[in-house]
């Protein structure tokens, strides 16, 4: 049985892309591999990232995404704007459920922050009942 999964990036340079995950996406802490560094990771409480200095495959893949399902999507995404990460789909409702939004890390990786859907009211939605609904406020009998 699977119980987790961490992904293991390859990077063109291990130490700026650390420093990118902590101070631009928020990333609590990290850990190095190496002098200078070859191996690495940054922690945000049990989920880990890990990167591994390999340049010529970081320099392949482009637009590869790894996804992270997120408690307060708006206010990531609010983080992630004001530190200046590139946000290459701004967030929105998606079909397929949740509120997502795309940011390109400094290797070319696109990274899927996604959390519970906001409500958000359809143009088409009309201001109130028609006449023939009623709503009533009460149990159900058995027979319902």
């Amino acid at each position: 049985m699977i119980k987790s999964s961490e992904p293991v990036f390859a990077v063109a340079d291990v130490r700026a892309t650390i420093t990118y995950y902590r101070n631009v996406l928020g990333f609590e802490s990290e850990w190095l591999w190496g002098d200078p560094p070859t191996f690495g990771g940054v922690c945000w409480g049990r989920i880990q990232v890990m990167f591994c200095l390999d340049p010529t495959l970081q320099s392949k893949v482009q637009g590869h995404q790894h996804f992270f399902r997120v408690d307060n999507v708006q206010e990531l995404y609010d983080r992630h704007e004001a530190a200046g990460a590139t946000i290459v789909c701004a967030i929105e409702n998606k079909p397929w459920g949740g509120r997502e939004y795309v940011v390109r890390d400094l290797n070319g990786y696109e990274l899927r922050f996604n959390g519970p859907e906001k409500y958000e009211r359809r143009p088409t939605a009309i201001e109130s009942l028609p006449q023939h609904v009623r709503v009533e406020v009460r149990l159900p009998s058995v027979d319902e």
